[in-house]
């Protein structure tokens, strides 16, 4: 019998480690009030371009060094939704990442993708400008 590795578990572990190490907001200093303009996801067909360096299956990705110069070339192509992974340890992200685009592109809907399992990361993504959180029920 072949055990497969259960990454998705895994990483949540690692993440609630983090948590208690760094807290919700990775050690960075997260506004308490949303200080950025709440932009609705879009009701029609969609481009969601990704900030996204690395991932578990497939390792480094490609190194994105200013995520805002990333999110500005998606946006002049035509991205209505900046995807950003957050997730540090696997896919190399921060919510950094995210506060820096949202505070340069305040227009832009800005969805956060990370593995959030609280009302608290909810709570900080608000505060650090995310317009929509990815969520994986299981």
């Amino acid at each position: 019998m072949t055990h497969t590795k259960d990454i998705r578990a895994e990483i949540v572990s690692m993440r609630k480690k983090s948590v208690l190490r760094e807290g919700f907001g990775q050690g960075l200093e997260i506004p308490t009030t949303r200080e950025v303009p709440l932009v609705s996801f879009p009701k029609k067909q969609v481009l969601i371009c990704e900030i996204k360096r690395s991932s578990p299956s497939k390792g480094s990705i490609g190194a994105i060094d200013d995520p805002v110069r990333q999110a500005g070339l998606y946006i002049d192509g035509g991205a209505d939704v900046i995807s950003i992974l957050t997730e540090k340890q696997y896919f190399n992200g921060s919510l950094k990442d995210l506060i820096a685009v949202k505070n340069k592109y305040p227009g832009q809907a800005v969805l956060r993708k990370d593995f959030l399992y609280s009302l608290e990361d909810i709570e900080i993504s608000w505060c650090a400008g995310a317009d929509i959180v990815l969520l994986i029920a299981s």
